[in-house]
């Protein structure tokens, strides 16, 4: 071959390993380009270096320390549970961490009294978070969840004006009678919390389902949904009350900021007033005292334990008399005992439930039932006047009332087989106002004042009124 044509050779050749270069490079290129549109984005990153990885070995030694009477089990359900309040929901664990100081020294003391495992004190964070006021869907209430008929049959008194499932000391006294007799049925604490949770009906039926096994794992997926991650999570929150610290879990503040001081009265309080008196917000008073549903302390509950903040005691005794007069007003509580379903006045009473109409008013329900508007809005905890479609309302209804409402529907029923005449107009009698005349006529007072072209609410006796 000639130099020419090995030159041209070897211009043929570079030009090739060139264009092969670039292609190379295009291709890589492409391909970075479909890679980073396939990859998803990296998912938020809950480790760093102020949450601890979980160490499985580590766990399962901890709780072997921790494991006192009741059996503190270490599997994957555990573990995600732990998991779950150490990493994935910091901010509940902090809260129950916050709180733990005003309800712990209580329970270890009442628990020790009776005899009982100390650890149960965490069962009250599974239940209620430590909210004295916590409300379950199924009416369960307080720091220990408790529906009305079990806490009346632990004696916990429940009425219009207090509620004593919310009482720290009272309520954890009857928690303590309630898993004590749980325990002997069963003779296994894990058994006992499951029926704590689901009733000793269903944990029976359980062990019936499983042929007699009386274990809980065992008897695990023959239990109520929600009853299987009850134990589980007692766990966690023992292993997490014990060990928050190795997480680098740790409260803000503690929640108990005032030490109470107990003041026993025998008359009607309105604690709000006193909370104005002592100098301390309302609120405050709420929570030191939350088994007072109203705010006020009933003069039928007789040497009622009333806590105020131990920094105020010396403002309520420099002026005790005139503040216990001024919280206790002439007619205050009369104006509650009239819409009370638990005073005397309602003995008589029986509970319905109205269902409201679409167009339908507070006022024409009161006078449906000859009650007032008022009463209708403290039994329904209504704030506002207005009403929606399909809104169910409770009415405490007078069984005399009833009675005469049945004779007259029936004479109404009798009468209109017979041609009627309606009267038009109405005439005012002596102690008559625009608004008795409307819940006595069940009109509204918008339509009679435009009837009778009235620019005010002053009616006088004898005076003619036009119905339509």
């Amino acid at each position: 071959m000639t130099k020419k044509g090995l030159y041209i050779y070897f211009l043929i050749l570079c030009s090739f390993c060139v264009f092969a270069q670039e292609s190379i490079q295009t291709i890589d290129e492409e391909q970075t380009v479909v890679a980073d549109n396939l990859i998803p984005e990296p998912a938020p990153v809950f480790m760093d270096s102020t949450v601890p990885e979980i160490q499985k070995d580590s766990i399962k030694n901890r709780l072997r320390r921790i494991e006192g009477e009741i059996p503190l089990s270490y599997n994957n359900t555990i573990i995600s549970f732990i998991s779950y309040f150490v990493i994935r929901n910091r901010e509940y664990s902090k809260m129950v961490l916050r709180r733990k100081e005003a309800f712990f020294p209580t329970f270890e003391r009442i628990l020790k009294e009776n005899n009982m495992p100390d650890e149960l004190k965490y069962l009250s964070i599974v239940e209620s978070g430590l909210n004295p006021r916590a409300r379950s869907r199924a009416g369960a209430v307080g720091l220990w969840q408790f529906v009305p008929a079990t806490g009346k049959y632990y004696k916990l008194n429940i009425d219009w004006y207090i509620d004593e499932r919310s009482d720290p000391e009272k309520s954890t006294k009857a928690a303590c009678e309630y898993l004590r007799y749980l325990y002997k049925m069963f003779d296994n604490w894990e058994l006992a919390l499951a029926a704590y949770n689901c009733g000793p009906g269903n944990v029976r039926k359980a062990i019936r389902n499983s042929r007699n096994k009386r274990d809980f794992w065992e008897i695990y997926y023959h239990l109520p949904r929600e009853t299987r991650s009850y134990v589980p999570q007692f766990i966690a929150i023992s292993y997490l009350m014990n060990y928050h610290k190795e997480h680098n879990l740790f409260p803000e503040y503690n929640e108990s900021i005032w030490t109470p001081f107990t003041v026993y009265t025998d008359q009607y309080v309105n604690v709000d007033i006193l909370a104005k008196h002592i100098d301390v917000c309302p609120e405050d008073l709420q929570r030191m005292n939350p088994t007072l549903l109203r705010n006020r302390v009933p003069s039928h509950a007789k040497n009622f334990p009333l806590k105020i903040p131990a920094e105020k005691t010396h403002l309520l005794m420099a002026n005790y008399c005139n503040i216990m007069d001024s919280c206790s007003k002439s007619g205050a509580e009369d104006i509650i005992e009239e819409i009370n379903p638990n005073s005397e006045k309602a003995k008589n009473r029986s509970v319905i439930t109205h269902v409201v109409k679409k167009g339908e008013i507070l006022q024409r329900v009161a006078s449906k039932y000859h009650v007032t508007v008022r009463e209708l809005m403290v039994w329904n905890n209504l704030k506002v006047k207005s009403l929606k479609y399909g809104q169910k309302l409770t009415v405490w209804r007078d069984d005399a009332q009833k009675n005469f409402d049945k004779r007259a529907s029936y004479n109404n029923q009798t009468a209109s087989k017979f041609p009627k005449s309606r009267k038009n107009t109405y005439k005012v009698q002596p102690g008559d106002t625009l608004w008795s005349i409307c819940e006595k006529l069940d009109l509204s007072m918008k339509t009679l004042k435009k009837l009778n072209k009235l620019r005010s609410n002053q009616v006088k006796p004898g005076q003619k009124l036009l119905l339509g």
